[in-house]
């Protein structure tokens, strides 16, 4: 009797777990996508209207304790300015460069250079700053702004690399070639062409480095950088109430939503259009004598900003400690940091599924839902964290939420939702159109188009979606920290306490150990993402042989 072979048996347990996930995602979604689409138009709406009340009483002293010292505002301004200056400068030149050679030359190891910095990517921040940091030396980059936006902008190189590269690799092959063939040279061809249809993508990487540099609090209270992000924390802490974090924040906040709104606009023009069609990936730039040097930087790159924090963490590590001891020490921090972490990333992946979807398909709500992801990206993440308190600190339901690891998931998800919807609504844009609407031609419902069309077919995208969420939530700090209940410490957290109170080795190991998590994460997304195409490849070998 023939026998069915072990890649085949793999494959259809592939197939029937994706359909039976599918079925899942059709259920949970709706719900996920009415929920956190819900609290990013409720939490700016409710901080904004509270800042006119007190106690229930109209009440306008808090306008009077924001804006009436007018020197403040010239140092958070000016402080935040030349931070966000240098973390978007550092961070697009080396994104640019980076991003060029590993997607656009014919440099040796470049896949396992894009692999690392892929990793690179998810790793916490609180990582690849403290590294950054210590390296740089903390008492040098005492209160410099200039200083905190240099660490920034080493620290988003990777993510700043990865974007740009992406985008240089979809310039349309047609006009470069047509440009070599009229004589011009290949960094012409690069400057002239290659580099003005990469912009969109280029300055969305920069956007997104000024955004973080903006909204981030973590290394500028331990080097003690005044910014407007900082000042949400200490006005918080300062008048235990949302009044004054959310006017300190909200001209920021203004100029963050300004500055997205148009490249918002232009994804939404090209997420609605019909995809194009490419006629092939555009040729390498060939570089001649420089390709050795150019391959080693690559890789050097890649393993700066994967291998060497990890090294330098556990240089930093206390004498006679070892990575057993510290793994049971913080094992409560890593088991709430990674529980809540992969439950944000199963309410967020499906939630970003269905506004996705509206993004890409409903012409009606298109508009609404890309508001709410310019607000949820232009919001502070300590100011997120403040809006969730008024929600949740109330007596009943609300109230058990806020107290129970319910708390953090909500946060996680709410905070990475845009990023697992701009990951998916390139997904939703391959799936053609006939195929929903032969299904509607059948009798399906909007939600039988979800469950037999959209989902099983952008099943892999949500997965990965997914673990992006996770790698990116495991080391959140500025939103959990204020939004933490009792007893549930993350270590995104414990690292800011200890780091705070310069207990560098014990923060080291915390911080080592949260690059190991994401490493694990990233792992697993490699191997979910890759085993079905390499048992598929070994089946189709087997049956042309």
């Amino acid at each position: 009797m023939h026998s069915t072979p072990v890649s085949s048996k793999v494959l259809s347990a592939l197939a029937a777990s994706r359909r039976a996930a599918a079925a899942a995602l059709a259920l949970i979604a709706p719900a996920a996508s009415a929920l956190l689409a819900g609290l990013a138009l409720a939490v700016p709406l409710i901080l904004i209207v509270q800042t006119f009340f007190d106690g229930g009483r109209a009440d306008v002293s808090a306008w009077r304790n924001a804006f009436g010292d007018l020197d403040r505002w010239a140092d958070l301004l000016s402080s935040t300015g030349q931070a966000v200056a240098v973390a978007v400068a550092a961070s697009t030149a080396g994104g640019i460069a980076l991003g060029a050679i590993l997607f656009r030359t014919d440099a040796r190891l470049r896949r396992p250079s894009i692999a690392l910095l892929l990793l690179a990517a998810v790793i916490p921040f609180t990582t690849q700053a403290s590294a950054i940091l210590d390296t740089l030396g903390v008492a040098r980059m005492q209160g410099s702004a200039l200083g905190l936006g240099l660490i920034h902008g080493l620290a988003y190189i990777p993510v700043s690399a990865l974007i740009a590269g992406i985008a240089l690799r979809a310039a349309d092959p047609r006009l470069e070639e047509a440009a070599l063939v009229d004589g011009s040279t290949q960094m012409g061809v690069f400057l002239r062409i290659t580099l003005r249809q990469a912009s969109p993508g280029i300055l969305a990487a920069a956007l997104l480095t000024a955004i973080w540099t903006a909204t981030d609090y973590s290394i500028s209270d331990i080097i003690l950088v005044r910014t407007f992000a900082e000042e949400v924390y200490t006005q918080f802490t300062l008048h235990s109430r949302p009044q004054e974090p959310t006017l300190v924040c909200l001209p920021i906040a203004l100029l963050l939503g300004g500055l997205l709104a148009v490249p918002a606009r232009w994804l939404l023009k090209r997420a609605s259009a019909p995809s194009a069609s490419i006629p092939a990936p555009p040729r390498p730039f060939r570089t001649g004598a420089w390709r050795l040097p150019l391959s080693l930087m690559g890789a050097l790159s890649g393993l700066a900003f994967t291998v060497a924090p990890a090294l330098h963490m556990a240089r930093r590590l206390s004498p006679g400690k070892g990575l057993g001891h510290y793994l049971a020490v913080f094992a409560p921090e890593i088991e709430v940091s990674l529980a809540t972490a992969f439950a944000a990333a199963a309410v967020a992946a499906p939630a970003a599924t269905g506004l996705a979807w509206i993004l890409v398909r409903s012409a009606r709500w298109r508009g609404v839902v890309g508001l709410g992801l310019v607000i949820l990206l232009a919001l502070p993440a300590p100011l997120l964290g403040v809006g969730l308190i008024q929600i949740f600190n109330r007596p009943g339901l609300p109230g058990a939420i806020y107290d129970s690891p319910a708390m953090l998931v909500i946060a996680h998800a709410t905070r990475f939702l845009p990023a697992a919807v701009i990951l998916l609504a390139a997904a939703i844009r391959t799936i053609p159109r006939r195929l929903e609407e032969q299904a509607r031609a059948d009798g399906c419902s909007t939600f039988g188009v979800w469950r037999h069309v959209v989902l099983p077919l952008a099943a892999p995208s949500v997965l990965l979606a997914m673990l992006v969420v996770a790698a990116l939530a495991a080391g959140e700090l500025p939103c959990s920290l204020l939004v933490t209940p009792p007893g549930y410490t993350t270590m995104g957290a414990r690292f800011f306490s200890l780091l705070h109170y310069g207990l560098v080795g014990d923060a080291a190991a915390l911080s080592l150990i949260s690059a190991l998590a994401v490493g694990g994460i990233w792992a697993i997304m490699g191997l979910v993402w890759g085993a079905p195409r390499l048992l598929a490849g070994k089946r189709s070998a087997r049956q042309r042989g």
